[in-house]
């Protein structure tokens, strides 16, 4: 079932001009390109696979830390390691 929403004059008048394709980009092809390095930059990143051996207290705690946080275990720990590194300054 579809939510019904209800809009203002100005609300409806925006999306009328979306509708009717009167939205013209502004992008130049400069930011563009600014866009797409920054986007393979991020993209592009490798990865290493890591095999870590814990004591069975640790990663429990660690599993219990990221069910709270909603997030599998490998990106919980990832994100942790991650921020050690950034804070490190080689």
């Amino acid at each position: 079932m579809k939510k019904k929403y209800t809009f203002d004059s100005y609300e409806q008048e925006i999306i009328d001009s979306f509708e009717n394709e009167n939205w013209k980009s502004v992008l130049t092809s400069k930011r563009r390109r600014e866009l797409e390095k920054a986007a393979s930059n991020t993209i592009d990143q490798k990865t290493r696979n890591v095999h870590l051996h814990l004591n069975e207290n640790d990663y429990q705690r660690i599993k219990i830390k990221a069910s709270e946080e909603r997030m599998p275990l490998e990106l919980l720990m990832e994100n942790v390691l991650s921020k050690y590194s950034k804070s490190c300054n080689p």
